[in-house]
């Protein structure tokens, strides 16, 4: 089972369409994906594409595949989000997948900064204990930090107000 999402430039043929949309759309079946993606008018896209690699370095064997590849608007950009997927879409709807594809990326950033801040990707046990302690102890640091930067950038803003609140005054200028 995987989600991985798919570059805005990527161009797949798409084989299906695995919903049925009412109202004024068109058929996207044997069409590039790029061909058809700013025409659409609806928030998300659900379809089979077809892909082509290659199985191993020197074999020179090609190997085609079908995917599910789901797109889903972001309203502030306007833009798709497309991920590729080989899930099925009768038990996993698209707006959840891009959901869900957000929340694991944001727990990988979550770890990547476990890893350079506390060192945690040096540590050598097997012991789930003692990795799971080290994984509470560094989540509770991390928002310690995070918490004292945000008071420290509040006074610092404080400070910076007051400082030009006297330099109004200093001036001449009443407040």
């Amino acid at each position: 089972m995987f989600v991985s999402r798919v570059k805005e430039n990527t161009n797949f043929e798409i084989v299906e369409e695995l919903r049925t949309w009412c109202g004024n759309s068109f058929p996207l079946e044997g069409q590039p994906l790029q061909a058809v993606l700013d025409d659409l008018q609806r928030q998300e896209i659900d379809v089979q594409i077809t892909l082509s690699f290659d199985r191993k370095r020197g074999l020179g064997a090609s190997t085609t595949r079908t995917f599910r590849l789901v797109g889903v608007r972001n309203d502030d950009s306007d833009e798709s989000h497309l991920y590729l997927m080989n899930l099925d879409s009768d038990n996993y709807r698209a707006p959840d997948r891009a959901v869900r594809y957000r929340v694991r990326w944001e727990i990988e950033l979550l770890f990547k900064e476990f890893k350079s801040r506390f060192g945690l990707d040096v540590i050598n046990t097997t012991d789930a204990y003692i990795i799971e302690a080290l994984l509470i102890m560094a989540a509770l640091l991390l928002l310690m930090c995070r918490v004292t930067v945000d008071e420290l950038q509040k006074l610092d803003a404080k400070k910076r107000d007051c400082a030009d609140d006297v330099h109004t005054l200093s001036n001449g200028t009443r407040i």
